[in-house]
């Protein structure tokens, strides 16, 4: 009988963790999009990671303040004042919160 190899979690395929990364990320990048579409209007309007909150999307100060407090609503979290000047594309918006551990999946349901 040939028993069937398992490979150890250490030795785990970089691809497949690549792929459940990027889905991840997608998913973030997903619900970012969605709360700006809602609170700018922008139905149908395409968002890239590398749209510029203000310049590309239309939004002003207040409309990013109102997006991190969403954010930070549903999350659980809180955006540290000194942050909201990094935030200048949809791009940074999704790697600070990658670097906080992601967003919660059932927040946005």
């Amino acid at each position: 009988m040939i028993e069937e190899y398992t490979r150890p979690a250490e030795m785990a395929d970089p691809a497949e963790e690549d792929t459940v990364y990027e889905t991840e990320k997608d998913t973030m990048f997903d619900e970012v999009c969605d709360i700006l579409a809602q609170q700018l209007h922008l139905e149908g309007k395409d968002i890239a990671m590398e749209s510029r909150i203000k310049d590309d999307l239309g939004a002003d100060s207040l409309d990013i303040l109102q997006l991190l407090m969403t954010i930070e609503e549903e999350k659980g979290i809180v955006i540290p004042d000194e942050e909201l000047v990094g935030f200048n594309t949809v791009g940074d918006v999704v790697s600070y919160l990658e670097r906080q551990g992601g967003m919660d999946q059932d927040a946005f349901e």
